[in-house]
């Protein structure tokens, strides 16, 4: 099986600890690692399997490729260019997840 490179782009990372400080803040330390445990497995199997999740349905995101991952209540947008997967946004699903990303006609999403 072909093996992807994952790579989590700052603004990604820092979803990621936003989501992580707000699930310590709102729920015991071991029910939010299992969140966010399940969330980083989720993402790490995007190492062999990228192109098992949809398009997003925006057609100006789906048009540039970005697909969405749906790990239990959080989004995680992403993109495939030869063997590398970049993480450009993890949301919670209730989020209208189009204010997430800026376009620029030189640049895919930032």
């Amino acid at each position: 099986m072909k093996k992807y490179t994952v790579i989590w782009l700052e603004p990604a990372k820092e979803n990621f600890r936003d989501i992580v400080r707000y699930l310590k803040s709102v729920m015991e330390a071991e029910a939010a690692r299992k969140i966010f445990t399940k969330l980083v497995n989720d993402i790490n199997q995007l190492e062999e399997f990228p192109q098992a999740n949809p398009f997003v349905r925006y057609e100006e995101y789906k048009e540039q490729g970005v697909r969405m991952l749906i790990s239990g209540s959080y989004l995680c947008f992403y993109m495939v260019e030869g063997n590398i997967v970049e993480i450009y946004h993890i949301a919670h699903k209730s989020r209208d997840y189009c204010k997430l990303f800026v376009f620029h006609a030189e640049v895919k999403i930032l």
